[in-house]
Parts: structure tokens; sequence; C-alpha cells
């Protein structure tokens, strides 16, 4: 038997007892060189795994299918079907969906959705969708303004195509209900640049067409706070082309 020389218990073998020693009685259970081992060994072992299933990283240059212009990619070589085939997100949402290769099967994949989902995107149930993501602040002001609003109206300048918020039924107030987002940098990948830009673009374009645009944060006032302004802005409206803001 080998008793413990710390706490006295005692053991079949040496290396239970240096075990239990190590585990239970010493501060430091590895010393500096044998961590460091330990470190590479697994950092090696996660590498080699990955290599595996990823292959090497590559860095491709590709042709945008809609803009022809050369975008760089970088990937692996095992997931090369997973690199994006398009330069930006609006060369990819205006795909040529008549010629698309995966175009049946796109069909038959949103079929088994209406299937399986009646009340998803593609169901009959979900005539109001409209593609894009609302807040549920921007949905309860609509509501509260009434029925003489509606919600998402797709506005094409000659440099942006923007989706207003809430739109009244003649076309002639345009309403915008501004998130975080629009205020400054949320996160680290925010573009809050090009998020300023498109309001700019959007107030231009107001001033241009005629019609009066108002702005309201939804993060600072409330609902009720939210639609009076609304209420009171296109009551005292002169028909002049404006832009007005509850910041």
């Amino acid at each position: 038997m080998y008793p413990c020389t710390v706490c006295g218990q005692e053991f079949e073998n040496r290396n239970s007892m240096a075990n239990h020693v190590r585990w239970t009685h010493k501060e430091k259970k590895f010393s500096d060189e044998g961590y460091a081992n330990l470190k590479r060994t697994a950092f090696k072992q996660v590498n080699e795994r990955k290599s595996i299933s990823r292959g090497c990283a590559i860095t491709v240059f590709k042709p945008c299918p809609k803009c022809k212009s050369v975008f760089k990619v970088d990937g692996f070589s095992k997931r090369m079907s997973r690199m994006k085939n398009f330069c930006s997100q609006k060369c990819a949402n205006s795909k040529d969906w008549a010629n698309h290769p995966d175009r049946e099967r796109i069909k038959e994949s949103r079929r088994k959705s209406v299937l399986e989902r009646p009340n998803g995107p593609w169901g009959e149930k979900s005539q109001d969708y409209k593609g894009r993501f609302s807040s549920r602040a921007e949905r309860s002001l609509a509501e509260a303004l009434g029925q003489d609003f509606s919600r998402h109206s797709l506005v094409r300048s000659d440099h942006l195509t923007f989706d207003v918020d809430i739109v009244s039924k003649d076309g002639r107030v345009w309403i915008e209900s501004d998130g975080p987002y629009h205020f400054g940098k949320v996160h680290r990948n925010h573009d809050f640049e090009k998020s300023r830009q498109r309001d700019e673009i959007e107030g231009e374009e107001a001033l241009k067409r005629g019609v009066l645009l108002i702005r309201v944060n939804n993060f600072k006032y409330t609902i009720e706070e939210q639609a009076r302004f609304v209420r009171e802005s296109i009551s005292s409206w002169d028909g002049a082309p404006r832009v007005m803001s509850l910041y």
C-alpha cells in the first residue's frame, strides 16, 4: 500500500497515489512546460480535424454574374459550394429567376413549405408578408395610426431602392420608425455610415417627390407620443415637401 504523505489515505499502487496528490493537494496541477505541451497538442489535433472537414484556406477571385465585376472570396477548398456567388446583396437579390438553374427545386421547396407551415412566408395566410423584417415598434405605430395608412411601400430612386415603413393611402405621407441603427454604430459589423446615407437619400427623394416625410425615434418615445406627433404634423402640413422628425 502507498499512503498519501499529506492526508494519509492509502492506495494500491504508486500511480494512484501520485494522481491523488496532484488533483487533491497541489494548487498547480501542471508545470509550465507540461501545460505548454498540452496546449500545443490540443491545438494540433483541432487543426487536423478542421483540415479534414474544411480543407485548406484559399482565396478566390470570382466574376459577379449580375454586374460582371470581379470580387474576392475567402474560404476553404472543401467548401467551395458554400462560397458566395454574387459581389453584394443587391446583385444577389436581382437574380434572373426565370432562367435560374435551381428554379424548379426552389419552387418545389416552397411548395413543401406551404404544406408544412401554412402561416409561413409563402402560405395563404401570409398575404401581408413583403419579404422584409419589421420591428414591433413599427407594427404598433401602424396599428395606432389606423386604416388610412399601410405598411411597406417600395420606392425606387436614381441611387437606391428602399422600403418606406408606413405610407398614407394617397402616398403623400411617408413615415419612418427609426431604431438604434439610425443613430449610431450598434455592433462592429454595423455599417452606420451606410444607414446614414440611406436616410439622406430617402429625405432627398421625399423632397423631390413633394411628399411629407416624418421620422420618429421608436425607442425614445412611446407609441402614443409617436402617433400624436404624426397626426399633428399632418394636420399642420401646408402641402409643401418637407421632412419632420421626432428625435
